[in-house]
């Protein structure tokens, strides 16, 4: 069952004067997430993927189409929101420390998010609810008191991934929530993930440039590019046969990748979000551009629930000859 449906969004930033071109930092995404399940979002730094999480808890504009979680929608322009959503949507940040109030203790922190959204609850209840969620994501009561710089990264973003669920949402968001940790503790912290949506029935969100990571927590993959999904689909279609020159350029550039004979590295630097090339966005950065690509953009073709925008996408993922 869908929970989240994204419908034709961007997210334009204005220029810091007047003569300074609107960033369109997303343009034109559609999605859609299952309750329970996990969609990864994948792309170099600068693809819109931290503005297209920012917009779907109001941190930043949504400047044209809507989103809708479950029976709440919200449209372009709106400036007030279905209070319920804003408890319905809870978001984990790259940085653990800067993200969490350096003047409380752990127990405190994951406690606040109760006075907003629980009134109903007294003070006692408050702490107990907290206490019970440190101890669901591995932190015992004797750390409850400690302030976050006395814990390590990973100690924090299990504080903020508390703090995040304590309300029982049914999206997390997760910006990045493993890049800045050392990778033995990545890989505790996406097991917990992985086992707290399992238990809490959680939907999430996963968005980083580690498509390692994404493979291993994520059941569906939407790749990125310039803030458009270039391709999108099962875990199994985007690793195992990707349609798109950009997702096969990042799967080359990871460790022993799939076996696929794939460029080893991209050429060239993303281009600037407020001029983008005309046609296909990724044809200047292509080895298999076209004339076809500079006219007119791909359409999002769709095999099996599969989707690339790619003219070249039947040729791309024919199987060799013998």
């Amino acid at each position: 069952m869908t929970l989240l449906g994204v419908e034709d969004i961007d997210v334009v930033y204005p220029g810091r004067s007047r003569k300074d071109m609107p960033v369109r930092a997303v343009d034109g995404v559609s999605l859609t997430v299952d309750a329970g399940q996990t969609l990864g979002i994948v792309g170099e730094s600068g693809c819109g993927k931290s503005s297209l999480a920012r917009a779907l808890i109001g941190l930043a504009p949504l400047s044209r189409g809507e989103f809708r979680l479950g029976d709440s929608i919200v449209r372009a322009g709106e400036r007030r929101w279905p209070r319920r959503l804003r408890e319905e949507i809870q978001m984990v940040f790259q940085d653990p420390v800067s993200a969490l109030d350096p003047r409380m203790p752990a127990w405190q922190i994951v406690a606040e998010p109760l006075a907003i959204h629980r009134p109903e609850l007294n003070a006692g209840q408050r702490r107990e609810r907290s206490m019970a969620m440190l101890d669901r994501v591995g932190l015992t009561a004797d750390l409850a008191m400690r302030y976050p710089h006395q814990f390590s990264g990973g100690q924090c973003q299990r504080i903020a991934i508390a703090r995040a669920l304590v309300v029982e949402p049914r999206l997390l968001i997760c910006d990045e929530a493993v890049s800045a940790l050392d990778v033995s503790v990545q890989a505790q912290i996406v097991n917990l993930l992985a086992g707290l949506q399992d238990e809490l029935d959680l939907a999430i969100l996963f968005i980083s440039h580690d498509l390692a990571v994404v493979h291993h927590l994520s059941q569906r993959v939407a790749v990125m590019y310039l803030g458009q999904v270039v391709e999108s689909g099962t875990r199994e279609q985007v690793y195992g046969l990707p349609a798109h020159p950009y997702t096969r350029a990042l799967l080359a550039a990871i460790p022993d990748p799939a076996r696929l004979e794939l460029p080893a590295v991209l050429d060239g630097e993303v281009p600037s979000p407020t001029d983008p090339p005309g046609g296909c966005r990724f044809r200047t950065r292509c080895p298999h551009a076209i004339a076809l690509c500079a006219k007119s953009p791909p359409p999002a073709v769709a095999v099996n629930g599969h989707h690339a925008a790619c003219h070249r996408r039947d040729e791309l993922t024919r199987p060799a000859p013998g």
